[in-house]
């Protein structure tokens, strides 16, 4: 389940108090414009940006003294938007993007790059990205405008799987760099790819916002665009988009919201923010569940109707029913019984409407 909140900033994955504190007053930095930036999991332009003469060199240096680090294990380093980004060869697509699997690292050494941190890393499991914020600025002509770099402090690292990066946040969280001030924060990410759209005609039908949401944006996974509950030919005005990768969620946000104005449909401007996500529950909990959650229930539904409704797709009467206008609570006696509910309520028609 997915809930709006309060703070529509909260689906971020790092507020602004949470990072003084892991950065420390020394060390701490601007944030850039847009906190996408600095709150991603994956937020990287689909195309390389171009390096100055002097930044592609000292990639280079950096590529060369990282494959002689680790020579069996090939990386394509590049520049994008302020960010470089190492990306390991030869891995599955699945890998690249497992969910939970990527740790937030602060207070970097300013001239510490990829050549030391991807072998320290490397040493708790296998990485599939390593990505680290970069900052370039030309001395003064007495140093014959030469490019000075240094990093700005933070990065993401991704793992091909959750334990490795659970492993890391265990074993180098603290871990001090030789003459390092102070040592690394290291924290678990948190991959939204879900946002929140609002002031969407009402009067727009499923079929034509999601073919618009997929025309203004890219790597669309789901849509979900829940009908009025008392008009059901009408939506509610709002929306949630949910995304192959946090990548792609954060550039349909910034496409959706750029500075010269927000995007419209049929007239109406749409406002765009990130959807809260729903509390990480620990996988041992999440197998002893027996209820199910259904959402988009026409108002005249009553608990009886949806009682013989589940029974019939699970074979046996559900303990209890609770309903409330459009949604309700579905409880079983055993976990096996919601999982056949839950998987034949995913089918259209079996329920006579469909639901979620």
């Amino acid at each position: 389940m997915w809930f709006i909140g309060d703070n529509h900033n909260s689906g971020e994955m790092h507020d602004d108090a949470f990072l003084r504190e892991l950065l420390g007053s020394t060390h701490w930095f601007e944030m850039p414009e847009g906190t996408e930036e600095v709150n991603s999991s994956d937020e990287i332009p689909r195309t390389e940006s171009k390096c100055t003469a002097p930044e592609l060199e000292h990639l280079n240096e950096v590529s060369e003294r990282l494959r002689e680090k680790l020579p069996k294990i090939h990386f394509h380093m590049f520049q994008q938007n302020g960010q470089r980004c190492c990306v390991r060869l030869g891995l599955k697509g699945s890998q690249v993007a497992v969910k939970g699997s990527e740790v937030f690292i602060a207070r970097i050494p300013k001239d510490v790059f990829e050549d030391e941190l991807v072998p320290l890393f490397n040493r708790v499991g296998e990485i599939c990205e390593f990505r680290l914020m970069m900052d370039f600025w030309r001395l003064p002509e007495l140093y014959y405008n030469a490019i000075h770099c240094m990093n700005r402090g933070y990065g993401f690292c991704r793992f091909s799987n959750c334990e490795d990066a659970s492993q890391a946040v265990q074993e180098l969280n603290n871990y001090r760099f030789k003459d390092s001030p102070s040592p690394l924060g290291v924290v678990l990410s948190k991959d939204n790819c879900r946002l929140y759209i609002r002031n969407i005609p009402k009067t727009m039908t499923f079929d034509d916002f999601s073919t618009a949401i997929q025309r203004l944006t890219k790597g669309v996974r789901e849509v979900i665009l829940l009908p009025c509950i008392f008009d059901r030919s009408k939506n509610r005005g709002f929306a949630f988009v949910e995304y192959c990768s946090h990548k792609e969620a954060a550039m349909a946000r910034r496409s959706l919201t750029n500075s010269s104005g927000n995007r419209t449909i049929q007239g109406s401007v749409l406002f765009v923010d990130w959807a809260e996500p729903e509390r990480d529950v620990d996988p041992d909990t999440m197998k002893t569940v027996k209820s199910i959650f259904v959402r988009n229930l026409s108002p005249e539904r009553t608990s009886e109707y949806i009682t013989k409704g589940f029974a019939h797709l699970a074979g046996v009467q559900p303990l209890h029913v609770w309903k409330n206008r459009d949604f309700a609570f579905v409880n079983f006696a055993e976990r096996s019984q919601a999982e056949l509910a839950l998987n034949n309520a995913s089918v259209p028609g079996k329920l006579g409407e469909q639901v979620f």
